[in-house]
C-alpha cells in the first residue's frame, strides 16, 4: 500500500520514491511503458533544461519545422505522465516518437 512521506512530500510506490503530483497507478503505467523500437525518450531531472532538449529534438525530427503554439510543441513531444492510464493513446504525428518523462529526484 502506498504511503505518502513526511518527508519532503514523496510518496512510496512499489518499493520506490516518487513525488506526490501523480497518482500511484500513473506511476505504475508509465513503469510499464514500452516505446517503440525508433522512439526517443527523453528523460531528465525538473528543471534541467526538458524543454530546451525537447525543442532541439524537434527541429532534429521536423528537419527545421518549429512548433508555431504551445499546443503543438507537447502534441508533437508528449510528457507520458499527462497521459496516465491512456498511456497506450501517445501518438504523434513524427517517427520516431519524441516522448518525454520526469526522473523523480532520489530524496531518502
Amino acid at each position: 500500500m502506498e504511503h505518502v512521506s513526511d518527508k519532503c512530500g514523496t510518496q512510496i510506490v512499489d518499493g520506490e520514491r516518487y513525488g506526490i503530483l501523480r497518482e500511484p497507478q500513473i506511476i505504475r503505467e508509465i513503469l510499464r511503458f514500452e516505446p517503440g523500437k525508433d522512439d526517443v525518450v527523453l528523460m531528465t531531472y525538473p528543471t534541467s533544461g526538458t524543454h530546451w532538449t525537447l525543442q532541439i529534438m524537434q527541429l532534429i525530427v521536423y528537419r527545421g519545422s518549429s512548433a508555431t503554439t504551445h499546443s503543438e510543441f507537447f502534441e508533437r513531444s508528449p510528457f507520458l505522465e499527462d497521459y496516465g492510464e491512456r498511456i497506450s493513446e501517445v501518438t504523434t504525428n513524427s517517427h520516431p516518437r519524441i516522448l518525454d518523462y520526469p526522473l523523480q529526484t532520489r530524496i531518502t
